[in-house]
């Protein structure tokens, strides 16, 4: 009796659940070859970059057009404190840029 339902197991298996689970497996195969191709098209976009030493352009002349810091909303920044020795560094990065340090408003959260 043990073996004939074993058997009946093995063959509902077979027929019934092997398929899906095959579908299911193959198309996490193909996620996964999609998700790498990105991942290599980035780090070449990234060395692009480097190599090419490029930097950010605005498209507006924003002194030309009269438009001030003011005219842009506040920033809130909210900073996990894990360690001291970045958020030092950002506070610093902050406080030097002078256009834009009075336009953050800083939550330490501990």
């Amino acid at each position: 009796m043990l073996p004939v339902v074993y058997a009946v197991w093995v063959d509902v298996r077979a027929r019934y659940m092997s398929p899906p689970l095959q579908s299911l497996a193959n198309l996490c195969t193909v996620l996964f070859i999609v998700q790498s191709v990105d991942r290599v098209v980035l780090i070449l976009g990234c060395f692009w970059i480097k190599f090419r030493r490029l930097k950010p352009v605005a498209s507006v002349d924003y002194d030309a057009v009269g438009i001030s810091a003011e005219d842009f909303p506040m920033v809130l920044v909210q900073i996990p404190m894990f360690t001291s020795n970045p958020l030092e560094q950002f506070v610093s990065w902050i406080g030097q840029r002078r256009e834009c340090s009075f336009r953050f408003l800083m939550i330490l959260m501990k």
